[in-house]
């Protein structure tokens, strides 16, 4: 085990505190009456978040990317009201690469990805979702590129 392991460890419970402590999955409001609880869980949550950044920033090649790649399928995972959402891609020579997506990139990534996909395919568009990760390995967002480009 590393320490990049155990700090994301520790990132999962902080985030599952902020998760208690709020009003909805989104974890953007504090539950009434724990206002100060949610405040001090986000607060922790952030801070280890940046210190797997600093830790990684320090390890050679361990930047953050973007993988290129065509959604094989989502997946939502957890129990006790914590959900992980990862995102299985297979890129142009078939490789298969599995992302978790992180609370930066929102709760919604999956509907807006799916909403485009759909959108683009009754217009006959093609293209590939570009996402990008971060240096701790979480997807922080995407974009859509038209193939070839």
């Amino acid at each position: 085990m590393t320490k990049r392991d155990i700090l994301k460890n520790r990132l999962i419970m902080a985030e599952q505190n902020v998760l208690c402590y709020s009003c909805t999955q989104a974890m953007d409001t504090a539950r009434p009456g724990y206002e100060k609880e949610w405040g001090a869980a986000k607060e922790e949550a952030d801070i280890i978040y940046e210190m797997i950044g600093e830790l990684v920033s320090e390890e050679p090649g361990n930047e953050s990317m973007t993988v290129r790649g065509t959604v094989v399928r989502w997946y939502t995972a957890g129990g006790n009201g914590r959900r992980i959402t990862f995102v299985k891609l297979a890129d142009r020579d078939g490789n298969r690469r599995i992302l978790e997506v992180g609370r930066k990139a929102g709760e919604d990534l999956a509907s807006r990805y799916v909403a485009e996909l759909e959108r683009r395919r009754a217009a006959g568009e093609g293209g590939q979702a570009v996402f990008h990760v971060d240096a701790c390995g979480f997807v922080t967002g995407w974009e859509w590129m038209v193939q070839g480009a």
